[in-house]
C-alpha cells in the first residue's frame, strides 16, 4: 500500500472557505429562461431577486489565507418577466436566471494581469488573524498600496481608482440598483441583466448620460478625501426630524 505523507495531503487539501458551496465559479449565464415547480405570487412579476456575495476570480489555490468575506463582487438573479398571453388570454410569468461579476477597478486589474500569483487585497483573515504579525499585515497593506500607485502609471492596463470590490450587499436606492461594500462607493448596476454601470457618487454613476461631480458628491479633497466616500451607517436620530448619527 502506498504511504502518503501528512504534509503531502494537507498540499492537497482545498481550503474551506474556498471548496463545498463556498467555492468560486467560473461560468457567467446571461438572463436564461428556467423552469420551476409551484406558483410564483403575482406579487413577484416583473421584478427580479438579486443576491451579492463574494467570488474570488483569482488564487483558487490551496494554501492561501482565505475568508468567507473575500473575493470579488458577483451578482446572481432571478427575473420574474411577464409573458403576454395571447389575444384575450391571460398573461403569466417567466423567471430568468442571470449571474454577472461587477465589474470593479480591482477585478478588471486581476484579470488583466494574468501572472498576478496574489490576489491585490489582502485576505480578511490575514487582517483579523491574531497570528498575524504586525509586520506581515504591514507588509500585505504596503503591497496593496503599490499595486494601486503602479496602476496609475503610463502605460497600465487598468488604473484602481477605488479598492471597493464592491461583493458585500445589493439595494435599491432613488431608481438604482447598487452594488455595496464598507471600503468604497456604491456600484450600479443594470437590470435585468445585472450588468454593470459604473460607480455612484450620491447624485449619479459613472456611465450614466448626464453624470456630475459636484458638491453633493461622495468624497472630498485632500490626501483622504477618498475615505469620505466609503460606505458609511447611519442611524436616526429620533430627536431631530430629517437628521442622522453618522459612524
Amino acid at each position: 500500500m502506498k504511504q502518503f505523507d501528512g504534509a503531502e495531503v494537507w498540499q492537497k487539501k482545498r481550503h474551506p472557505y474556498l471548496d463545498g458551496n463556498f467555492a468560486p465559479i467560473s461560468r457567467l449565464q446571461p438572463l436564461t429562461a428556467c423552469t420551476y415547480t409551484g406558483t410564483i405570487p403575482n406579487e413577484l412579476i416583473g421584478g427580479e431577486y438579486v443576491r451579492n456575495g463574494g467570488n474570488p476570480v483569482s488564487n483558487e489555490d490551496l494554501g492561501r489565507d482565505a475568508h468567507w468575506f473575500d473575493g470579488d463582487g458577483m451578482l446572481s438573479g432571478v427575473s420574474f418577466r411577464r409573458v403576454k398571453g395571447s389575444a384575450g388570454g391571460s398573461s403569466s410569468v417567466q423567471p430568468e436566471f442571470v449571474n454577472q461579476y461587477i465589474l470593479t477597478d480591482i477585478y478588471l486589474a486581476t484579470i488583466s494581469t494574468p501572472k498576478l500569483q496574489t490576489p491585490i487585497l489582502p485576505s480578511l483573515s490575514t487582517l483579523v488573524n491574531p497570528a498575524s504579525s504586525i509586520f506581515y499585515i504591514f507588509f500585505r497593506v504596503l503591497r496593496t498600496i503599490i499595486f494601486v500607485i503602479l496602476s496609475r502609471l503610463w502605460g497600465s492596463a487598468q488604473a484602481i481608482k477605488r479598492i471597493s470590490v464592491a461583493n458585500t450587499n445589493i439595494l435599491f436606492h432613488d431608481g438604482r440598483a447598487l452594488a455595496t461594500c464598507e471600503s468604497g462607493p456604491p456600484m450600479r448596476v443594470a437590470l435585468p441583466g445585472l450588468e454593470t454601470v459604473g460607480w455612484f457618487n450620491g447624485t449619479s454613476a459613472e456611465g450614466e448620460l448626464h453624470h456630475s461631480n459636484g458638491e453633493d458628491c461622495f468624497g472630498g479633497t485632500g490626501f483622504l478625501g477618498f475615505m469620505r466616500e466609503w460606505t458609511t451607517a447611519h442611524v436616526r436620530n429620533e430627536t431631530r426630524p430629517n437628521h442622522a448619527y453618522r459612524s
